[in-house]
């Protein structure tokens, strides 16, 4: 497999509740923070080391532990917590997203693919199109498309 084109740039985010909010990624010395099963356990680097990790089967069990303060952050893709804490109806109750990391989103195919080069043409079309920004503004909530140009 290869990467042919890049489709955005993804926040990586730690969310907190409003009440208890991290400014910084210095200070999570023994926070517990949700991490996915199967997952890259991130956040990861040098200020991760002392937090308490702690495994969640999906995003939707780490926003409730949140919310009834069985952990102090959950971490994840933005858009996929935003959109996921608005869909369980929690994402009033989460502090401004402290960004860790951006990972960027990526159209693989097969080396042996022989005609990938029109698809990936037509591809690159379509999500630069004005369609495909409807598609978003019509899918995405605002919080999430604010991450999504803030971190093209």
């Amino acid at each position: 497999m290869v990467p042919e084109v890049r489709i955005n740039r993804q926040p990586y985010v730690l969310f907190s509740l409003k009440d208890s909010s991290y400014p910084s990624l210095s200070n999570l010395n023994n926070k517990k923070v949700t991490v996915l099963i199967g997952g890259s356990k991130c956040p990861c680097g040098d200020e991760f080391n002392n937090v308490i990790r702690i495994p969640v089967s999906d995003h939707i069990v780490g926003l409730r532990m949140l919310v009834n303060r069985r952990v102090d952050l959950v971490s994840g893709p933005g858009i996929r917590l935003i959109e996921t804490a608005k869909k369980i109806g929690v994402h009033s109750e989460f502090s401004k997203p402290l960004i860790y990391e951006r990972r960027d989103v990526w159209l693989w195919s097969s080396k042996a693919e022989k005609s990938k080069g029109s698809f990936v043409e037509k591809f690159n079309h379509a999500i630069n199109s004005e369609y495909f920004s409807e598609l978003m503004q019509e899918n995405l909530s605002s919080e999430s498309m604010m991450l999504l140009k803030e971190f093209k």
